[in-house]
């Protein structure tokens, strides 16, 4: 993650992390937590990805088609958790998209 010029996490664990958690992930880079599930995952990791770069690149997108291939393709989706059909929406996404996409599934 230290890698990474921003990751967003939406976390959804039974026990919410403490404002003292949140401040040391955070200290890792530019990580934002949101320990909640948005209405559309599709929809908010698009809308994150247009404004970052437009800001970035000071382009002008209105939506995630209308950035080049080349800056998708710095883009990666991951999903960690247990929903098959939270994964396949971010599979589906991601290839509609053309932006990478990782996961890993908790079934064990």
């Amino acid at each position: 993650i230290r890698d990474a010029h921003l990751a967003v996490v939406f976390y959804t664990g039974k026990e919410k992390l403490s404002a003292k958690e949140v401040k040391k992930i955070c200290l890792n880079g530019n990580i934002y937590i949101q320990q909640s599930r948005p209405k559309s995952l599709p929809g908010t990791i698009a809308s994150i990805i247009v404004q970052f770069e437009n800001f970035l690149n000071c382009t002008h997108a209105e939506t995630i088609e209308d950035i080049s291939q080349r800056n998708k393709a710095s883009w990666c989706t991951l999903y960690c958790g247990g929903s098959a059909r939270i994964r396949d929406d971010l599979r589906d996404f991601s290839k509609k998209s053309r932006v990478n996409f990782e996961y890993e599934m908790f079934d064990w």
